[in-house]
């Protein structure tokens, strides 16, 4: 039962229309992102431009907010990404986020809704497991996904690894550019067969959003702010 509830929320959280677009954009770790605005998927949510800001220090800050009504926080890369590494150095206690709270980087593609996640939430549940990695194909209507337990702290680094035929998903204790200290780790397919590719795109977009699980407000009612300290792409050659 848990596995089909994982599906129907991956599902959920990865197929949503593009009728909400950036009114603003901002530029952080040498990309430029637009700013979501307005009422839409994921999760029904009030979206708005004024969540989502870079500070001095060059860091981007990803707020969950109520202003009479609760908005959520999501950033969208004007480039499109190719194979490679994308890296994500967070500052945040996730382990302690809000049963109804989702922090989500991933790489995705509009038209083909493709999808590599990293998904840090517990939909609603407090005793469900706190993370997962995942990847959605539309055209064969499957999500796969793995589980994963976050630990406490509030420094930590996600990557995921895109290559043709496979995808690799690492958790990293601190903020890391190595191999070390690894916390997490899950790739698929296990054994990526040559020539048998993962999606249909080969350039997708990388998105970064602060959210909530079926629009609902957090279950302490307290504001939520997460800092990506940095990204990094590596492409893979």
């Amino acid at each position: 039962m848990r596995k089909r509830i994982v599906f129907a929320c991956l599902v959920l959280l990865l197929v949503w229309p593009d009728s909400v677009w950036a009114a603003a954009e901002l530029s952080f770790a040498g990309y430029q992102w637009q700013v979501k605005d307005g009422y839409d998927y994921p999760g029904k949510n009030h979206w708005s431009s004024r969540q989502a800001w870079v500070d001095e220090a060059g860091a981007l800050h990803l707020r969950l907010e109520k202003r009479g009504l609760w908005y959520c926080a999501e950033v969208i890369s004007r480039k499109y990404f190719s194979y490679g590494r994308f890296s994500f150095q967070v500052i945040g206690e996730l382990d302690r986020l809000d049963p109804q709270v989702v922090l989500g980087l991933f790489l995705y593609h509009p038209s083909s809704l493709e999808e590599a996640d990293v998904e840090v939430a517990r939909w609603g549940r407090a005793q469900n497991p706190n993370g997962l990695f995942g990847l959605y194909r539309q055209e064969r209507h499957a999500a796969q996904t793995f589980q994963i337990a976050l630990p406490e702290g509030s420094y930590s680094t996600y990557r995921i690894e895109w290559l043709p035929e496979q995808l690799r998903f690492w958790g990293q204790y601190g903020h890391r550019s190595d191999e070390d200290a690894v916390f997490a780790r899950w790739q698929y397919p296990k054994k990526p067969v040559l020539g048998d590719l993962l999606f249909e795109r080969r350039h997708l977009q990388v998105r970064m959003n602060l959210w909530l699980y079926g629009g609902r407000q957090p279950q302490n009612g307290k504001d939520v702010e997460v800092v990506i300290h940095d990204f990094q792409y590596r492409p893979w050659s």
